[in-house]
């Protein structure tokens, strides 16, 4: 993934936006939500990795999404935005404006679609 990885620069990107609230989950493997003043939550592994970024109904910033995922969304569903992405285990699963959830395989091939 192009993004920043750790949280202070991944951070950085959204530094227009005021953080309301932290929240560590979890004792063995942690996770911490980070919720700002617009309602984008970004949740982040006990290593610091992002996992998901959810914006609501805004675009999810493009360097999240590989470029073969956001070609594909431009081509299959025209219109529509990324409003979230959430990254586990290699696979990926993309929320769009329009309602439907589309997964991802480690190699960004369509596996799911699901509406």
């Amino acid at each position: 993934m192009k993004a920043v990885g750790n949280p202070i620069g991944l951070l950085l990107q959204f530094k227009n936006k005021q953080v309301v609230y932290v929240n560590q989950d979890g004792i063995l493997l942690k996770t911490f939500d980070v919720v700002f003043n617009d309602a984008t939550k970004i949740e982040f592994d006990g290593k610091g990795q992002w996992k998901e970024v959810d914006m609501n109904t805004q675009a999810v910033p493009e360097f999240f999404i590989p470029a073969s995922i956001q070609n594909y969304v431009k081509a299959n569903c025209p219109g529509a935005i990324i409003t979230c992405i959430d990254v586990e285990r290699g696979l990926k699963e993309i929320k769009l404006s329009n309602g439907l959830e589309l997964k991802f395989n480690s190699r960004d091939q369509l596996i799911e679609i699901d509406d």
